[in-house]
Parts: C-alpha cells; structure tokens; sequence
C-alpha cells in the first residue's frame, strides 16, 4: 500500500513529492507503449532513460514503503533524472525534426516521436516540480537536525 513517509521532513506542502512521484510513474506506462509501437533502429535515444527510470520507480516505492525514503535522495534522484529526461527530450525532438533519412511511414513516424517527446516533456516537468519539493524537505530536515526535531514538529502543528 502507497503511504506517505511519517517522519517530520516529509509533511507539509513537501509531502506533494509522492503524488507526483506517482503521477510520473503512471505517465511511464503510455511512453513506453508509444516506445514499443515506434520502437526502430533509433531506439537507443530512449532506452538509457527509460531504463534507469524504471529502475529507480520499484526502489523508491519500497524505501517510502519502508519509511526509509531520505529527502536528500529525492533532492539527488530529482536532480538527476531531471537532468536525464531533459537531455533525451531534447535528443528525441531534435532527431524527428531533422531526419534526414525517408522511410515508408516517415510522418507517422514522427508524429510517435513528437508524442513521445510530449511525454518526456512532462515527466520532466514533473521531476523539475519534485526538486522543489525536495528542496523543501532537506531543508526542514536540515533545521530539523540543527533544533531537534521537537521544536521543528511544534511549530508545524502549533502545538507544544
């Protein structure tokens, strides 16, 4: 079952990282049926990412599960497959536009393209939103450490 983690650094407007995390996910079912459908000779642009996603997908549902998830790893993780989504959407949307090559279907082919960058443009939006969320999170874990948790969970709730 999908929890969110019960420390401190993870509730407040930070907590909308898992819903995204989740959102992201689903979002990765449609891209990779449009990866199959167009997949060609051209298929490695997307393999790499789409690979290291689904990797990272299971490990970060089963350390929310086990309440081990660390904000600094999902600052880290965010910042990196942001980084990672960017660069294959860009690579993806450049190399429809410019194919130099005709093939039969070559319109069809780049309209799964452009479909598939329009996916990868928003996963990658969404992984941007997650670093913000994030960078929340490390920072009350920050100044969680530094007051002590107590004073950081008082304050959040009003109550002493």
């Amino acid at each position: 079952m999908f929890s969110h983690p019960k420390t401190p650094t993870w509730q407040g407007p930070q907590r909308t990282f898992f819903p995204l995390f989740a959102t992201k996910s689903f979002l990765l079912l449609p891209f990779i049926i449009l990866y199959v459908v167009e997949i060609n000779d051209y298929g490695i642009r997307v393999l790499m990412t789409l690979v290291a996603d689904l990797l990272l997908t299971p490990t970060t549902y089963f350390l929310i599960y086990r309440n081990m998830y660390h904000p600094v790893t999902a600052l880290v993780t965010s910042v990196v497959f942001f980084c990672l989504w960017l660069c294959g959407t860009l690579f993806n949307g450049f190399l429809a536009y410019s194919n130099e090559l005709f093939f039969v279907k070559n319109t069809q082919w780049k309209n799964l393209c452009y479909g598939e960058t329009g996916l990868q443009g928003v996963i990658d939006l969404l992984y941007g939103v997650m670093i913000g969320f994030a960078a929340v999170a490390v920072h009350r874990w920050r100044k969680g450490r530094k007051e002590g948790i107590a004073k950081v969970e008082s304050r959040d709730t009003g109550r002493v």
